[in-house]
């Protein structure tokens, strides 16, 4: 799984470098790619072994017919471009819709990143442990830091 998030990750990030229009296509082959890579982390999560490739097509309507709450409301639109099994689909966006397409893109490739966590169950109760030892040791400091600050104004009083 790991494998696919850090590809997916990797060609999300350098589609969200491409702004100009002469690049439009590449970026949307990129988010299209990236969604791909993300929808097979999240197969490979419900399965033992990984499917055979499939089409692209194939893929979404697997994904689709799954519920995920949450979902960006743009999806569906964004699937128009990154769902399609045509190669060429990305460059063919017209360019009047293609900004709207291309923010609906990228909202969606985020969110299926959000959805694909790589860490192990071992490395989430890790991070949970270390994070509220960091909330208790900032708990102690604060108060240690009040009874201070307290015990010198008591200490600066006239009796």
């Amino acid at each position: 799984m790991k494998p696919f998030v850090a590809g997916a990750r990797a060609r999300y990030l350098v589609a969200l470098e491409l702004r100009d229009r002469d690049s439009q296509g590449v970026a949307f082959g990129l988010l299209r790619d990236a969604a791909l890579l993300a929808l097979s982390a999240l197969e490979a999560v419900d399965s033992e072994s990984l499917a055979e490739p499939r089409a692209p097509r194939v893929i979404w309507d697997r994904f689709m017919a799954l519920e995920r709450p949450g979902a960006p409301g743009s999806l569906a639109e964004a699937r128009i471009v990154l769902g399609s099994d045509d190669l060429l689909a990305p460059d063919s966006v017209p360019a009047n819709d293609a900004s709207r397409l291309r923010s609906s893109a990228e909202e969606s490739v985020a969110w299926l990143l959000s959805l694909a966590e790589v860490r192990s169950a071992r490395e989430l109760s890790r991070a949970r442990v270390v994070r509220s030892s960091f909330l208790v040791v900032a708990a102690i400091a604060i108060m240690r830091a009040g009874l201070s600050y307290w015990f010198a104004l008591a200490a600066l009083a006239p009796h």
